[in-house]
């Protein structure tokens, strides 16, 4: 996972790994990373915005009620 600092707790879903990283370098205060599953490399999406020291990432189904995007989202749990 080209990138990565210090993961923490990661989550997959599909062919996606959601990582939290806790120290990456293009923040003072970690991010949220997405990367291809299995092949792994650069990561795909990189949240910063809102992200305060991540933990873990949490996969969840999304809501059904359509206001959701489809498929699932990335949930964090935050270690404060």
């Amino acid at each position: 996972m080209t990138g990565a600092g210090n993961v923490g707790q990661f989550g997959i879903v599909g062919s996606t790994v959601v990582t939290p990283n806790e120290f990456f370098s293009d923040s003072s205060s970690g991010a949220v990373l997405y990367y291809p599953y299995p092949a792994g490399g650069a990561s795909t999406q990189t949240i910063t915005s809102g992200v305060f020291y991540p933990f873990s990432a949490v996969i969840s189904p999304a809501s059904s009620r359509g206001n959701a995007a489809s498929g699932a989202r990335a949930t964090l749990a935050v270690r404060r």
